[in-house]
């Protein structure tokens, strides 16, 4: 008789969330865009919704994992159905025959989608930690050039090269007026 081998992990991988269906990771998703204006709140909560994110990425492989495991489970458990069948039918059977017979077996099917689900959204997630790692250089980036007064108003700007030009003019002026009483 061949013993069944049940394994909570099929279950619990079976019932796993898609990555889209966390709130987290549309919150996340949401998160990369960078408002140029609120540069503190963005540099304060980078370090913050980076740990989300390898947090989540970290949990997804662990969840990947288990779902190869269950995946190998399965398998093991229908090759061992298969050999039982054909060994109580007195039937002669080729090790491909195995193999075809275990792949096309529901639950093995069943393992196969949950794993293929459980890869795709590590790679979600690999992709989403990579994108806040750029966010992370492109925060640095526009600090950089808010501290070089990038971002100050266009007037402003205008109104200070104004100045600067004429403590310029003046300066000029005053040299040459220096210049002329020595001589």
């Amino acid at each position: 008789m061949v013993k069944r081998i049940t394994t909570k992990r099929a279950a619990s991988e079976a019932e796993a969330p898609e990555v889209e269906d966390y709130d987290d990771f549309r919150e996340l998703e949401d998160a990369l865009r960078i408002d140029e204006h609120a540069l503190e709140r963005a540099l304060r909560d980078q370090p913050v919704m980076f740990y989300r994110v390898a947090n989540a990425y970290a949990l997804e492989i662990s969840r990947r994992d288990a779902a190869k495991q269950a995946l190998q489970d399965v398998e093991a458990e229908a090759d061992l159905s298969v050999r039982g069948r054909a060994q109580r039918d007195d039937q002669k059977i080729t090790e491909g025959q195995i193999r075809a017979t275990v792949q096309t077996d529901g639950r093995v099917a069943q393992a196969q989608a949950s794993l293929a689900r459980r890869s795709e959204a590590v790679g979600k997630l690999a992709a989403l930690k990579e994108a806040f790692q750029q966010r992370s250089y492109a925060l640095k980036d526009l600090a950089g050039l808010y501290v070089a007064n990038y971002y100050t108003a266009s007037e402003h700007n205008a109104a200070s090269g104004a100045v600067r030009t004429r403590d310029a003019a003046e300066a000029r002026a005053r040299m040459s007026e220096a210049r002329n009483a020595r001589k």
